[in-house]
């Protein structure tokens, strides 16, 4: 049987010579009796005759500990060289082991870890005292490195170097001997871990999933480094940049920034982190949903009848949402189709009002629309509807009051005018024939009975008889008369009546005709 050193398929064979960086023994030669000599690394002094196997040692890096985030943080770890127990071979046993931590240079040599000069947690010394005789076999050992107020080296290749001191106090091959030996590699990787990049919660109008057309939202992204050595932050709208910020602390930055939600779209962000030593985040997206815009119910308005001096107001009906409602008169007002936030209709001046005063007797034409909102377009505008302004009706003047008992009056007779011509001489009575005598005198004149009050005039129609006369013919100034009014009441109301008004005054009454005699 081969005498051997084995380590199992853990062991990881080195160059047959030492490091001029690997430790020497902690021991020295006299600390045994007879002095101890070495070996070559690997190549256990003399193979035929002296080694121990300790097959089934382990080198492991485990990562215990978390970060202040709450997550596995491997920048700190723990190594640990679990050493099964040794059963000597050829020599009376083994007394000792010296067992260091190295991490490979960038030439290819080995130095012990800087950490604690490579000795384990907790001891002053390489060395483990065995003192396992002939055949043994020896305790199991364990041996750790841990790493956490130090982190741990990224990536660095480790591995335990190992001094095993054997002792022979008899036979041809007397002496003490210290065989070398390597336990690893064991890479360390990154030693770190990649930042993390999340979404903020989605709350109100940041990160919504979906938004209302026309608002404003915020996309915001938090990055966190579990080592401390975040550099940047960004964020991509539809692959385009959008946000970025640095590294913040160096454990956690946040970038954000408002877009607008256009109705009918559907936006992907997409953010991502990356540290000093160049580990980027994995990539974590974002999706914004923003609903189209529907079409509103039909408005309308209606025709209305105002008298001049009165203001108007269009009595809107149907569209839908909550938009504003607009209204423009032709050649009188301006809008822009309830594209804005103004309610009404738009002054010449620039301002606006929600009621529009007529300033002259005529026919208008209006049109209107309804302003969209987060549900709804904007409707077309929609008419025209009129407006139709007639003058007000002048109060009816107020008539005198009669007299409760009218006064006796005694007519004074009309004066004869003197004749336009001489009067001629009587005619001479025939002598033969005499004058009749008067059968009986004449009745005296009756005393003339007083007229009655006029409670009301009217004319059947507009003409000669209901207009002022002048010498030049007559005024187009009816005096008083209500002939539509005829066509349903033979007496109807004159209540609010205008007043008569002579364009033409003043002008001679016509003469008084010469009395004529009756034959």
């Amino acid at each position: 049987m081969k005498r051997r050193w084995p380590y199992g398929a853990a062991l990881v064979a080195s160059t047959v010579r030492l490091w001029a960086a690997d430790p020497g023994p902690s021991q020295p030669p006299d600390a045994a009796n007879p002095p101890y000599h070495g070996g070559a690394l690997d190549h256990p002094f003399p193979d035929n005759v002296y080694g121990a196997d300790h097959d089934g040692s382990t080198l492991t890096l485990s990562n215990p500990f978390t970060s202040r985030f709450g997550r596995t943080d491997h920048s700190r770890g723990v190594v640990t060289y679990a050493c099964a127990p040794f059963t000597p071979r050829g020599s009376e046993g083994i007394y000792g082991l010296d067992v260091w931590l190295e991490q490979q240079n960038p030439d290819g040599s080995w130095s012990p870890i800087a950490m604690n000069g490579g000795r384990p947690d907790g001891a002053g010394s390489p060395y483990q005292p065995v003192n396992t005789p002939n055949p043994g076999p020896s305790p199991a050992y364990r041996f750790q490195w841990t790493f956490d107020a130090t982190p741990l080296p990224k990536f660095a290749a480790l591995r335990v170097f190992i001094y095993v001191y054997l002792y022979n106090q008899g036979g041809g091959s007397q002496g003490n001997f210290y065989v070398p030996s390597v336990l690893g590699t064991l890479q360390t990787g990154a030693a770190a871990d990649a930042p993390v990049v999340v979404w903020d919660p989605s709350a109100g109008p940041v990160n919504p999933a979906q938004a209302t057309a026309g608002s404003t939202y915020t996309i915001s992204a938090t990055a966190q480094s579990d080592n401390g050595d975040l550099t940047s932050i960004t964020i991509w709208q539809n692959g385009a940049s959008f946000a970025s910020a640095g590294g913040g602390d160096g454990w956690t930055s946040n970038a954000q920034q408002s877009a607008p939600a256009a109705a009918g779209t559907t936006t992907t962000y997409t953010a991502a982190a990356t540290d000093a030593t160049g580990l980027e985040s994995s990539f974590i997206s974002w999706t914004v949903t923003v609903a189209a815009l529907q079409a509103q119910a039909a408005v309308s308005a209606a025709n209305v009848i105002l008298t001049l001096g009165e203001t108007f107001t269009p009595a809107f009906s149907g569209g839908g949402g909550t938009g504003v409602w607009q209204y423009s008169i032709a050649g009188w007002t301006n809008w822009d189709g309830a594209a804005s936030g103004n309610s009404g209709t738009e002054n010449p001046n620039g301002t606006w009002s929600i009621a529009w005063t007529p300033t002259v007797a005529t026919t208008y034409q209006y049109w209107i629309a309804h302003g969209g909102d987060a549900t709804y377009l904007p409707t077309q505008p929609t008419g025209p509807f009129t407006i139709t302004v007639v003058a007000p009706t002048p109060p009816a003047p107020t008539p005198p009051a009669p007299p409760s008992t009218p006064p006796p009056s005694t007519p004074t007779p009309a004066p004869t005018p003197p004749p336009s011509t001489p009067p001629s001489p009587p005619a001479p009575t025939p002598p033969s024939v005499p004058s009749p005598a008067p059968s009986s005198p004449p009745a005296p004149p009756s005393s003339p009975t007083p007229p009655a009050a006029i409670v009301r005039i009217r004319f059947n129609a507009h003409g000669e008889e209901a207009s002022l006369h002048s010498p030049g013919g007559h005024s187009a100034t009816p005096l008083w008369t209500d002939p539509d009014s005829l066509a349903t009441s033979p007496w109807p109301s004159f209540t609010g009546g205008v007043p008569i008004t002579a364009l033409h005054f003043p002008f001679p009454l016509p003469t008084v005709p010469t009395a004529q005699p009756v034959p």
